[in-house]
């Protein structure tokens, strides 16, 4: 059987619920560009002393089943049918969503991180990685025979002038570390994370949240300071605006804002002949 792209679309629910069924309001679309998943199963080799591996037996479980979720989204703009799969953007999250791929569903994923990537007069994308500590197992790769069907009575093909642009971002405070001309804006948010297994149970219980860090990169053409050992800290919110064509800014995702004493740990310029000169900063900040 061969399944197309059509029959595999990304669905995210609420924020700690478990096996929603599509469609509802509790699991929304994304307008996804690309998914991939990968299972890993952890085996330890089964030998003993004095003893052949058997051909029959070689492996003992060493650990738990998990599977990395990974797609591309655009960033879209009053569909309704989108707006709660954006869910993971909001808040410093602790929390878990139910993930569906076709027809499979991946309960218990955790966010481990986002990229927003930003240039002009190009659609700006977010890739997004999840690791689900109960995945869909044991059936066959089926797609979803209906995706577009919702409650909304809203087909998914939407407006383009809602799809969050490059040129149509605005930024703040830049000039505090690099020149007035900026070419594309790369920003990462990662959280770090330790899964917590008891006796009794296959998957982990529970997970702990241990850190969020975020990492931003920017390309432009100058450098406000050239870092020393130390690098160098940022005094100013640093604010990137993500706006539609139509000039509206995103309900789920106002902005992104890089904090007030940030600090520039990595700096380059380069330049080629017959070009002019190509800046990179990029600043670090830790959240948790």
């Amino acid at each position: 059987m061969s399944l197309s792209y059509t029959n595999l679309p990304v669905y995210v629910g609420h924020r700690n619920s478990s096996e929603p069924t599509k469609p509802s309001e509790q699991m929304s679309m994304l307008p996804a560009t690309n998914v991939s998943v990968t299972y890993a199963a952890q085996p330890s080799a089964n030998r003993k002393l004095g003893k052949e591996v058997s051909q029959t037996d070689q492996y003992n479980i060493g650990g738990p089943l998990s599977a990395q979720l990974s797609f591309q989204t655009l960033l879209v703009n009053d569909v309704p049918y989108f707006e709660s799969g954006y869910a993971f953007f909001s808040g410093n999250d602790a929390g878990f969503f139910p993930v569906q791929v076709g027809s499979g569903v991946f309960n218990k994923c955790y966010l481990q991180d986002y990229t927003v990537s930003i240039q002009p007069y190009q659609p700006v994308t977010v890739d997004v990685s999840f690791v689900s500590l109960d995945p869909a197992t044991e059936q066959q790769i089926s797609g979803d025979p209906n995706p577009y069907e919702n409650p909304f009575s809203v087909d998914p093909p939407f407006d383009g002038d809602e799809v969050v642009y490059g040129h149509t971002c605005s930024v703040e405070n830049m000039t505090d570390v690099v020149g007035s001309v900026q070419g594309s804006i790369t920003h990462r948010k990662s959280y770090g994370r330790t899964p917590v297994f008891t006796l009794g149970s296959i998957n982990a219980t529970d997970v702990l949240l241990n850190s969020i860090e975020t990492e931003t990169t920017i390309t432009s053409t100058g450098l406000e300071n050239l870092i020393n050992f130390s690098g160098d800290t940022t005094t100013n919110d640093i604010g990137i605006a993500l706006n539609t064509t139509k000039g509206d800014s995103i309900r789920y995702l106002t902005g992104i804002v890089v904090s007030g004493g940030a600090e520039v740990h990595q700096e380059s310029y380069s330049v080629a002949g017959g070009d002019t000169l190509e800046t990179s900063a990029t600043l670090s900040e830790i959240i948790l």
